[in-house]
Formats: C-alpha cells, structure tokens, sequence
C-alpha cells in the first residue's frame, strides 16, 4: 500500500504518538515519517506550514493539515 502522507513530528510527542501509532494502526494505513529536528528544519517546512507547528500532515493529494487532534480526524 501507498503511504496517505508523510508526518512531521517528534516520535516521543503526544500528539504525534497518537496520529502515528493509533489512528494509523487501526485503520490499516502507512505514513511516512520524515526526520524532525527544531534547529535543521527541512527547507520550504515554513512555507508550506506557516506556523512552523508539529506534529504536521503533509497529504500525498497535496492536503495539509496541523495540530494533532485534526489531523486524528482526517478520514482519507
């Protein structure tokens, strides 16, 4: 299967732990989780996310969504 997206956030984050690890797990899906790291963001992160905030959703349709708890909600 396609990965839905990729996933930016720290693996030991809350939010990031529950987007990942529950809602993914459960419904069947795979995301992609890039490397995040505060001081060597990725070029064009704060373009495409203008609050700079994570955990991130970035779609594989082009859909970008922020906050956990939105992103949990997000039916593909």
């Amino acid at each position: 299967m396609a990965p839905i997206g990729a996933l930016w956030g720290f693996l030991r984050q809350v939010q990031t732990k529950v987007v990942n690890l529950i809602i993914v797990a459960l419904n069947d899906l795979e995301l992609e989780q890039p490397e995040w790291n505060w001081s060597d963001r990725p070029a064009g992160f704060t373009s495409t996310f203008a609050y700079g905030n994570v955990p991130a959703f970035d779609g594989a349709d082009g859909f970008k969504l922020i906050e956990g708890s939105t992103i949990a909600r997000y039916r593909v």
